[in-house]
């Protein structure tokens, strides 16, 4: 027990740990990985919930393969249409995206997150995680320079606790990003 009590590299603090951790993960990455920033813009309507739901999500992700690792940072504008209220949230969003087929300049993917939001409203705080998956269609325009679009989506909000699903334009998001 005194070895690890004693050993320097073992006893350090969590934030060396963590800072370890993240350099050690980025010499493993493939030499042709890149840095992808950009944002996106999506709207959704869920009937079950009577919401729709404005979001803003400005991200960073590491693209190496046919994975793509990021995070965004999450604005959400959440209209419950039947009290007339309205929820604005920030969060944060861990995902990933799995490119199942690419030609040339077209590309289709399948994205998956975990959003967790958090209301920032005076008279209402409260917060909620609403895992997802999505499909995506990437337009590259130069070698920098990319179009996304999602449409549809299937994900639990632990909010309201219900599955939601659409497949239609009720559900929709588009984004700009570049690529380093």
């Amino acid at each position: 027990m005194d070895f690890f009590k004693n050993n320097p590299y073992i006893c350090c603090s969590m934030r060396q740990k963590v800072i370890l951790l993240a350099a050690l993960l980025l010499l493993a990455l493939p030499v042709h990985a890149q840095w992808v920033v950009g944002g996106s813009f999506s709207f959704r309507t869920s009937a079950s919930n009577k919401t729709n739901d404005i979001v803003f999500r400005p991200d960073v992700s590491y693209s190496f393969g046919k994975v793509c690792v990021g995070a965004a940072l999450t604005v959400d504008c959440y209209n419950f249409y039947q009290d007339h209220r309205t929820d604005w949230s920030l969060g944060i969003t861990p995902y990933v995206q799995y490119y199942i087929w690419s030609s040339g300049v077209l590309s289709i993917f399948m994205e998956g997150g975990l959003p967790y939001y958090r209301t920032i409203n005076p008279d209402n705080s409260s917060h909620r995680f609403a895992p997802y998956v999505s499909p995506g269609l990437e337009i590259s325009i130069t070698d920098h320079w990319s179009v996304i679009g999602y449409l549809g989506r299937l994900e639990y909000d632990t909010q309201f606790k219900t599955f939601q699903f659409s497949a239609e334009m009720d559900s929709f998001g588009v984004g700009v990003y570049y690529s380093f």
